[in-house]
């Protein structure tokens, strides 16, 4: 795992652990790319959302797009999983 330097911000291209910064827009969204093996691409999506004064709603997408039959077959054994911790 990296680590950033104590009070650094974030910006599209930098470290996060295991993740690189795709997009970064301030109070609002936050795309992130995995950074580890595996056989395809793994990036979520952070939405933020005011929805009335003082509260604000995040909402959590993720995507794998699979990288061949490795992908394929990687993906149909981890997503019954995935449907079970994120049932939506």
């Amino acid at each position: 795992m990296r680590k950033r330097e104590p009070g650094s911000r974030l910006q599209a291209g930098g470290e996060l652990d295991f993740w690189r910064v795709v997009t970064l827009t301030p109070g609002r969204e936050l795309r992130l790319i995995a950074e580890t093996i595996l056989p395809g691409e793994g990036s979520p999506l952070f939405r933020l959302r005011e929805t009335e004064a003082g509260t604000t709603e995040l909402t959590q997408q993720a995507q794998f797009l699979p990288r061949g039959l490795g992908g394929m077959i990687y993906w149909g054994l981890v997503a019954p999983f995935h449907k079970l911790i994120f049932p939506a």
